[in-house]
């Protein structure tokens, strides 16, 4: 009997999904609107999808939906992209190249906007399930604690 209740208790932990899988959050515009709405960001741009092959090597194939803001201001570091991956290897893809691109930003402000440098070494990449964010901000503490809460 008690070999049994052992079985059928395994049984419900596997099937209630108590495997460790990765969080999804919602999509990259829900995202980006939530951080726009409690965090002062600066007038930022959306750069067109078409163009993240050329600014992070990022390819259409590589993801389901994609978003890139960058302040307008190019005395201000704040970039805010949002990917969702098309596969998980598409977003172990996606991690390396916006870890790339954090590390060509902070490599570019510490010769030319070293008071930014601070927003830019505090700036992360993260993923979530399937989505890979680059979060570059002065509140990147704020925006840390959105994604928090989405999970």
């Amino acid at each position: 009997m008690k070999r049994i209740l052992s079985i059928v208790i395994i049984a419900a932990f596997i099937m209630t999904g108590c495997a460790k899988t990765a969080a999804e959050i919602p999509s990259p515009a829900e995202v980006y609107t939530l951080i726009s709405e409690e965090v002062e960001l600066p007038e930022m741009v959306l750069l067109p999808q078409d163009l993240l092959s050329d600014y992070y090597g990022i390819e259409p194939e590589q993801y389901n939906e994609a978003l890139s803001y960058t302040s307008r201001s190019t005395d201000i570091p704040d970039e805010i992209v949002i990917i969702k991956a098309a596969s998980e290897n598409d977003a172990k893809v996606i991690l390396e190249r916006l870890n790339t691109r954090l590390a060509f930003k902070e490599k570019s402000a510490a010769n030319y906007f070293a008071e930014t440098l601070v927003s830019i070494k505090n700036g992360i990449v993260r993923q979530d399930g399937l989505t890979v964010s680059l979060l570059v901000s002065g509140d990147i503490d704020k925006i840390t604690a959105i994604y928090d809460k989405l999970k």
